[in-house]
């Protein structure tokens, strides 16, 4: 599997899942260790009515 490239700066994408089959709190929580790891990455919610769609498209621009 190819690592999706970040482009010239741009940040790698990770998308976090939220929605009815999380429980409350921990997306949330994913999210900000994501945030404050050392790899500067762009950290977004994915999932119920969110934008990104969690999408096979959205998933191949995605490192995490």
């Amino acid at each position: 599997m190819a690592r999706p490239e970040s482009g010239a700066g741009h940040r790698l994408l990770a998308l976090v899942h939220r929605g009815p089959a999380s429980l409350p709190g921990c997306p949330e929580a994913v999210a900000a260790l994501l945030a404050r790891g050392p790899w500067d990455l762009d950290v977004r919610f994915t999932g119920s009515r969110k934008t990104p769609a969690l999408t096979a498209g959205s998933l191949s621009h995605a490192l995490v």
